[in-house]
């Protein structure tokens, strides 16, 4: 196959004429795509359905291995609707089971680090034990961390909702 060489003159056309009723028409139209566009498509992938898939069981098959996530959920706080977002971790146990739990501190809110075999909270220096069910074992954290509840649905570990009070330390 033999290529072509093109050696013409391209023409660009000239400026176009944007007057100040099409301008506004199309800053119309963009404003309100850009405000729908994310709610479908959130609609469209399941997101804000308080259901979120952290990993599958095989993923989390040794003893100790862990995955973050985020979970998200829609809070009603003054009649105002807002989606919330949750950082938590699923922790494979020495026993098979597994711990899934919020990575917010219940003492000031601070994000809770996962230093096996414990959750620490690098500000007040709680410490958590997850076999003994996020146990305080030391600092100034007054209770566990909040627990997501979950279920395995299909070989996946599957969120699909946060204990009762969890929602008033998101920050």
């Amino acid at each position: 196959m033999r290529q072509q060489k093109f050696e013409g003159i391209v023409s660009m056309p000239g400026p176009v004429e944007l007057g100040r009723r099409l301008f506004c028409k199309w800053l119309a139209w963009f404003s309100f795509a850009g405000a729908t566009v994310p709610f479908f498509a959130r609609a469209a992938s399941g997101a804000g359905a308080d259901r979120v898939v952290v990993a599958t069981t095989e993923e989390l098959a040794s003893a100790w291995s862990f995955r973050e996530f985020t979970f998200t959920k829609e809070i009603e706080s003054r009649g105002l609707r807002a989606a919330s977002e949750f950082p938590g971790i699923a922790i494979r146990l020495p026993d098979g089971s597994f711990y899934v739990a919020s990575l917010v501190c219940p003492h000031e809110g601070c994000l809770i680090e996962f230093e096996e075999p414990l959750l620490t909270c690098p500000c007040h220096r709680s410490a958590f034990d997850p076999v003994q069910d996020g146990k305080v074992l030391s600092g100034s954290a007054p209770r566990p961390p909040w627990k997501f509840n979950f279920i395995i649905e299909k070989g996946k570990i599957v969120v699909h909702g946060l204990e009762p009070g969890a929602e008033m330390r998101v920050r």
